[in-house]
Order: C-alpha cells, then structure tokens, then sequence
C-alpha cells in the first residue's frame, strides 16, 4: 500500500513542518545552527512569513506547563521553528558546550473540554485575528490535550500566557524538543548467531547469561505480546535504506525493516517515521534484541521473537507524549532506549574549562543537569499506567543511561583538589603539563599523577521518567559480571540486563571518561548493507553486529524478558512485575560485611556486622532484609525464575498511597564555605593550603502547635513499603550543589541527588521545581514512624580561593584547595545562589500489615485528622478511640498538639471528626476533610492522608 508519509500521522500540518525541518538536517548533512528554519504554510488569510531576515537571538522565559518556565536564548524566536539554548551553567565560549533545545510557534493545552479549548482560541483572536477554530487539533492519542499553531515562537509564548487565565486550561505550554541521544554504550538454532548470544545462553560462563535458552525450551517466546520501540529521534527500525522505494506503487516495508524483523513487524499498529532517516543502525540493533526471527536460518534471534514490533516516532514534547499514548490497548510494552543530554563532557582548549575566578584560573568538570519531564509527557506516561493493557498497566522500559563516572572507593575516598594559579583537567596524568595533576598533592611534592573528580556521574534519577515509581529503570553489566563502567546508578534502578562491559579508563579526558571492552558485546542485528563486524565465521552475514552494547542493549533484553513473562500471564500487572524482579533477580558483587556508601558522610546506620564504614559499597540491606543495589537494583534479572513465577503468579495485596500533600516550608541550606588552613610551601614560594567545609546538614521539618518539631513526615500507618516518591521545590541557582538524602524511620537511607556539576536554577532560581524521585531502597520496611529528608551543601557559592599570577621576578603565591570526594570549585562564577526548600511531598506507596498505627504521630499532621486509627475512614471508631485515650490520660488524645490533655482536645476533636472517607494528599475541603470513598479500579491505590 503506497502511503503519504506526510500526511499519514497527525495530519495537521505542524508534525509535517517539524518532520521536514529535521529531515532537510538529515538530507544536508547541516547542523541545527546551521538550519534554515522552515516557516508554517498557509492557513487562512496569512501574514507575511516572518523570521527570514537576520535572526537575533533574545533570553527568553518559554513555558514549560504546570507553571515552570525554562530560561532559553532562542536564535529566533520569530521563525515557527527556532534552536534555543541552554545556557545556565555554559557562559561564554562555553556556550558551545550547552544543551541545544528546538522550540516551536506551537501552544499545547489541555482543557476541560473541547468548549472550553475553544473559548481559548476565542481569547487569542483579540491577539491573533487569523486564528479560527479550524485550526484546533486534538491530540490523537492523548484525550484532551489540544494544539495550535501560531506561526511564531514569540506569538506561542505570549500565547501561553493568555491562555493560562481562560477558565478549564491547563498545562498550557510552548512545544519543543530536548536534545536527546541513544544509549549505546561508549568506546567500542536455527540461527547461526545464536551461539554468540551469550545473553540467551552462555555455553563458556553459565553464570552470565539470563537464562533465557531455558525458557525457549518450554516453548514461551513472547506469543501475543506487542513490544514498541521508541528511539531518540524521529527515525525507528522501520526507516527505509532506499527512500526512492517509497514512491514504489503498493509499498510495503520490506525494503525498509531488515529481513530478520520483517516477520515480526505488526505494520498497523506503528507510527509513520522519518523516511529521511537513513542511518537506523541503533534502532535496527534495538529490535533485534526483542523479537529477531527465529529459526530462519539467516541471523541470530531476539530474546521474545514470539513477539511483535510496533515502530514509534519520537521527537518533540508532544511527539513523544503521543509515542508514550500510542494504542494503549495493543502495545504492551515500550522500550526506550534513549534519554536526554543532561552529561556534557568539555573538551580541552580555549572552549570548555571552566574558569573558576575572575583571573580565569580553571578546571575542568563533567556537567551533569536533572531533565524534569514535560507536563504532557508526565500525562502520557501515567495514562499508560493507569489505562494500558486493560488496566494493567503498559510497561515502560527504559534504559538507564551511560555516563556513569565512579571508579572506586579508594579512589573516590581520596577526594580532590584544585591548585592555583595552575589549570588542567582534574584526572589527566600528565606531568609534562604545567598544572598537571601532579602538582596537587597536598604536601607540595610531585608524583601523585591524578585526582578523581568526585563525581559518581549521571544518576537514574535525574530523568523524572527512569525515576518514576512504576516504570523500570535497567542498569548494564557485562559478561564479567560486574557493573558495565558507563552504566548509569541510582536509587531507581530496579534491576541490570546483560551488555557490553566496559572498565572507566583512569584519566578524565576531552572526551569524558573513556572504556575499554570487558568481555564480549551483544550480538543482534544491524541494518542491511552494512557489512559485518562479527569474528569469523559470522562476519559473512551482512546485517549483523557483534559489539552493541550500552544501557541501550540492556534495556530491550529486559523488555523481552517481560514480554516471555506477559505470555506466560497476561494478567499480569506493573506491580506483578515489580514484585516478581524483587523475588526473582539475582544479588551479584554483595558483600556481607560492608556498608552502604552514605557512611562515608555520615547518613544511614552502619550495618552491625561492620563497623568499618571503609568498607562503603553500593548494596543496602535495609530493615525490612531487602537488598538493593545503586548499580544493579534488586540484582541481575533470572529470566527463567521470572517467567516461572509469572506463570503461578497469585494476586497481590491491595495498593495503597500514603500521601503528604504539598508541604509549604521555608528551609534555608547553609552554603558551603573556603577554610584557609596555612602555608604548606616555602616563603619565597608560598602555597597556601585550603579545604572545602560542607555546609550544615538541615532537614524537612513540620512543626508542632507546642513548638515540638518532627521531619518530612511521621507517619501512622504501619504498611509494608514498596516504593517511595519524593517532590521537591527548591529555590535558588544551582541544583547540583546539594547532596539529598531520605531516611526511613528505621535507618536506610537513599540519596536521591549527589553534588555535582548542575547550574540548574540560574535565570529562573529554581534549582528544582516540582521534581519528582523515586527510590526502591525502602521496599520491604514498616512505614510507621519520621521520615527525615536532609539537605547539604558541598559546592559554595563564592569563588575558590585565588592567588597571585606568578611573574619573571615574583614566584606568586599558589593556592591549593582540597574539595573533598563530594565538594566541587566554588560556583561564583555560575551566579549560584542561596538555596531554600519551599516545598515537599512524600507519597509511600504499600500494603497493609495489619500492624497498628504508630500512635505517636500526631494526628493533627495529617490532611485526614479525624482518622485516629489510620483506616482511611473518619467513623465511630475514631470517636471510641479517642474519648478511650482521653479517660486514660493516654496523651495521643492531645489531638491539637499542644502538649496538654485537657478540654480544649475535646473541642479540637469534635472539629475534626467529619465522617467519610479520607482523601489523601490534602485533596478535599478545609484541611483534608474526606469527601470521596477509595478508587474503584482495582489497581488503583487507595489514597491515604499522611
């Protein structure tokens, strides 16, 4: 069937005119600075194109929805499409280095109904006289969410703001697409492959495979499951290798998805993709490793080849919002093995050091930036938790990222330190260099040769997506079985899959942290015509590749376990599957007697069995004795022992969430500061020794009527924990300057942002806005009891300690700073500034226990006060129960929380008690008052007040 690729997808006109800008990028070979934007075609009675004189490039606030606002310099903001960039953090010649953003004259919205979307377009006419209601599209996918073009980037955001203030809008925000990149790794049968799949069985190490042969061999392949492949770009596994053949009358794909994944194509339920996409190798190699056919006698075969492979278009916000919504009720899962560009890597030379004082003296640091997630992206996800599958819920797959820094413990124990009047990169060996390493040891001599950036690199929890509480965030380890050395860490890792590994080179380069293979690649599919890089005999089969590899390869073999467990039980849900990597995946690296890392500074309890915290690792047994990894989560998944578990699957208990509500606050985190500890030279050659002193530790507090102050939360319900989210706003530039730590009640800890180089904040102070983590280190623990979040900071404000530039006849004096394994050079520079928690919600999703509340709580924190005995419902029996504690004199009658037992509880208590059910989160009238009985699907948590 011959198709119009440009008029088959949301046939509006705006997703054409953003194609063509990033094909005419793919067909020139230009880059997005060199782009000659493409203008809106008419629509009713026109303008003149505006934007195609000299661009001049303005700072501008572009919305983002859910009333943030990112700081962009757009190069022209009066062209439909535009390149904005992000410049907090990246001043100068560093704007070279900054994320690289493409905004649209495009206003996104959602409304109440199509009435009120209307009255919207009726408000921007007094503006905008060209506009009409013809020109409202509905999003296809996503039920209530409306587009609009209006020509300009300029018109879009001022049209934003109009539209903000018309009655049943919300989320109104200007499209744009984030710079984003795949995640393959960095630096290097019946299927004649499959013997090098060691990832489906591993004849030569059986302890590194996923057990996946044994599944085959019970005939489970994936039969009846869609698994979508969503990729970094507009392109997928569908993009064809000729683009002439789409002319071709009754066109059909085959010449554009390699042979091995034709079979398994479902055609109708994909999106169209770029057809100027011509380099699909990461994307071809991605679907191999679901679903490549088996036992064709051609290729390898993919880890559920009885499954089929939908084609999904990425792109802008709303692009990918609508992937993420796409066919809710066929696509089981998606696999995403991409993420944004938050790590940047500044190359050596005039462009990319960071100066760190106003004479320039410098130092190099790899950037690593939070990416909150766009409002309709956010929609997308959730309505795919919530509706997807029947109500089961689509599962999103995503691969957790490779820019993973961490190169040990007595490397990073050794901190770092940054010597004046010299520069260099902070890990680069080279003592033939002025500045070189070498000349920062502390006592003045030579010969140290490196120090470690104190940077653990990128985390899962800086993109709001992979640190979402049910979707699955996967890590990368090698054949070795130890964590591939670019995987990304984090709390929100559930779990690792198998790809290249890789060891960190030493020395932090131009180009970042360097890898050198470890054990062998993954072997899946490549694009026709490409060749082979396959050692012989293999390396005869054009359309295969030996060395994929990254979270990239990770990530789709995961999504292929899940798809042979959803055959297995298709009934199964996100929680099921949770539930079953917990049992199921397998412990690698643990170390019975060390302890959690966090002991290093101070947070968390030191595991009893060793109270050496020099013994820091990466596992966590928390109070509950469930084990948790930052590296591979719940450990490496058992493919066999999942897909065995899913096929005796039980039903779980019902889902609860504890829920805080919004908690304004007003916390201000002390900065970081200089100490000078004395000359450590000579006084004809002075060098004067400095250390970074982290700011005091402060936490979330609430406080009480009596003045008593508890933390972040002090919860009632004694539920069995699952997961935990945080959302956090705070102000002030700078987000990467805080180390942020939860600890349960019981003493685990998750640390869900270390100090590192993220200048987020500067031009909007809001170092973090809304943002959203979510942490598996507390699966298994009573909830009962204070939650604490800490806050500390590690990078000051004011600029590092300075020297005098050394002359012919004067020596000068060099400073030396040590900055410790957390703290970084000093953030003047940047215009970092104070920085203060405004806002705080926890919500602990779990089960009940049957265990009683925790009664020292005082009710009176809650958003639901009236329930005394913590069963969701304000009822007769909270009514016993207090007038029993009053008779008693048992203090948790002092429902008011001033500290005395006497009648002004009673007062307080008659206040509070309003039968009904409680609604969470503060959700309701006055105060929390229960208005609503629990949700009725049954997947759905039931909302309790905190």
């Amino acid at each position: 069937m011959h198709m119009n690729f440009w008029n088959a997808g949301r046939g509006d006109g705006l997703s054409e005119r953003r194609s063509l800008a990033f094909a005419l990028i793919a067909v020139s070979g230009l880059s997005m600075g060199a782009l000659a934007q493409p203008q809106a075609p008419a629509t009713g009675a026109r303008p003149a194109k505006s934007g195609t004189g000299v661009q001049t490039a303005e700072r501008m606030l572009v919305p983002q929805g859910s009333g943030s606002y990112l700081s962009l310099k757009v190069e022209n903001p009066n062209a439909y499409a535009s390149v904005a960039v992000d410049t907090a953090g990246f001043p100068g010649v560093l704007e070279a280095q900054a994320p690289r953003h493409v905004v649209y004259g495009e206003l996104v919205f959602a409304a109440e109904s199509r009435d009120a979307a209307l009255a919207a377009v009726e408000t921007l006419r007094a503006q905008y006289p060209w506009l009409n209601a013809n020109m409202l599209i509905e999003s296809a996918s996503l039920e209530g969410v409306y587009s609009l073009d209006l020509r300009t980037v300029r018109n879009a955001i001022r049209a934003t703001e109009l539209v903000r203030a018309v009655p049943g809008i919300q989320n109104s925000f200007v499209n744009q697409e984030q710079p984003r990149e795949y995640r393959s790794a960095r630096g290097g049968g019946g299927d004649p492959a499959l013997s090098r799949q060691w990832h489906i069985n591993n004849a030569s190490s059986p302890a590194a495979d996923h057990n996946i042969q044994a599944v085959h061999d019970t005939g489970v392949t994936g039969n009846g499951v869609v698994v979508g492949i969503l990729e970094a770009n507009r392109g997928s596994f569908t993009s064809p290798y000729d683009p002439d053949n789409l002319a071709v009358p009754g066109y059909d794909y085959s010449d554009t998805v390699h042979t091995d994944l034709f079979a398994n194509f479902n055609q109708s339920l994909s999106q169209i993709t770029d057809p100027f996409q011509i380099d699909v190798s990461h994307e071809t190699a991605v679907a191999g490793l679901v679903a490549a056919t088996a036992d064709n006698g051609a290729f390898g075969r993919g880890v559920a080849y009885g499954a089929q492979l939908a084609a999904l278009r990425n792109g802008s916000t709303i692009e990918t919002a609508e992937a993420w919504g796409h066919k809710l009720q066929d696509i089981d899962i998606i696999n995403n093995s991409w993420g944004p560009v938050n790590v940047s890597f500044p190359i050596q030379g005039p462009v990319g050091i960071f100066p760190i004082s106003d004479d320039n003296f410098e130092v190099t640091l790899p950037s690593v930036r939070r990416v909150p997630m766009a409002a309709f992206e956010e929609l997308a996800i959730e309505r795919g938790i919530d509706l997807g599958r029947s109500r089961e819920g689509r599962v999103f797959v995503f691969a957790a990222g490779n820019a993973g820094h961490f190169q040990g413990w007595n490397r990073f124990q050794i901190g770092n330190a940054v010597s004046l009047p010299q520069f260099g990169f902070l890990d680069i060996p080279d003592t033939s260099v002025d500045g070189g390493p070498d000349d920062f040891n502390v006592d003045g001599s030579d010969g140290l040769g490196w120090r470690y950036s104190g940077m653990m690199g990128d985390r899962a929890e800086y993109w709001e997506a992979a640190g979402h509480p049910f979707t699955f965030a996967i890590s990368a380890v090698g054949e070795t079985n130890e964590l591939a050395g670019y995987s990304t860490t984090g709390t929100s890792i559930i779990a690792g899959g198998y790809s290249a590994g890789a060891d960190l080179d030493a020395a932090y380069g131009p180009g970042g942290y360097g890898s050198t293979a470890s054990g062998r690649g993954i072997t899946t599919t490549a694009p026709i015509g490409t060749g082979s890089d396959c050692p012989a005999p293999l390396n005869t089969i054009d359309g295969l590749t030996c060395f994929f590899g990254g979270t990239s390869a990770a990530s789709p073999i995961v999504s292929g376990i899940i798809a042979l467990m959803l055959e297995a039980n298709p009934g199964l849900s996100i929680r099921d599957i949770q539930h079953i990597f917990q049992q199921t995946s397998v412990p690698i690296n643990f170390d019975p007697v060390a302890t959690y890392w966090t002991n290093l500074f101070g947070y968390g309890q030191a595991d009893p069995d060793d109270p050496n915290i020099q013994n820091p690792t990466f596992w966590q047994v928390n109070s509950g004795d469930v084990l948790h990894s930052d590296q591979y989560g719940f450990g490496v998944i058992d493919a066999e022992a999942a897909v065995a578990a899913a096929s005796s699957w039980g039903t779980l208990p019902k889902l609860y969430a504890l829920d805080s509500g919004t908690i304004e606050q007003s916390v201000e985190v002390p900065d970081a500061t200089f100490e000078e500890l004395g000359n450590i030279g000579t006084d004809d050659e002075p060098k004067i020794l400095f250390r970074l002193v982290p700011g005091a530790v402060v936490s979330a507090a609430r406080e009480l009527p009596n003045g008593s102050v508890t933390g972040l939360a002090c919860v009632r319900e004694n539920y069995m924990v699952e997961t935990v989210e945080i959302t956090l706003t705070i102000s002030g530039a700078g987000a990467g300057d805080l180390f942020l730590v939860l600890e349960s009640p019981r003493g685990s800890v998750s640390p869900i942002a270390i100090p590192r180089a993220d200048s987020s904040g500067v031009n909007t102070n809001q170092a973090y806005q809304e943002y959203k983590f979510t942490t598996y280190k507390h699966w298994g623990e009573i909830s009962g009891g204070t939650w604490n979040l800490y806050l500390q900071d590690f990078r000051p404000d004011e600029e590092t300690p300075e020297g005098t530039l050394p002359g012919d006849d004067d020596p000068g004096e060099e400073n030396v700073t040590l900055l410790g394994p957390l703290g970084m050079p000093g953030g003047a520079f940047f215009d970092h500034s104070a920085k203060t928690l405004t806002s705080f919600k926890m919500v602990i999703y779990g089960t009940q226990t049957g265990i009683p509340p925790t009664l020292s709580c005082p009710a009176i924190l809650t958003s639901c006060p009236g329930d005394l005995n913590g069963d969701g419902v304000v009822n007769t029996a909270d009514m016993q129960l207090f007038f029993q504690w009053y008779l008693d004199g048992d203090l948790a009658a002092d429902v008011n929380g001033d500290g005395l037992l006497n009648f002004s509880d009673i007062l307080f208590f008659r206040s509070i008690w309003i039968p009904g059910y409680c609604n969470g989160g503060g959700g309701g009238g006055p105060g929390g008052r229960p208005i609503s009985p629990p949700a009725v699907n049954p997947n759905d948590p039931t909302v309790r007040p905190i």
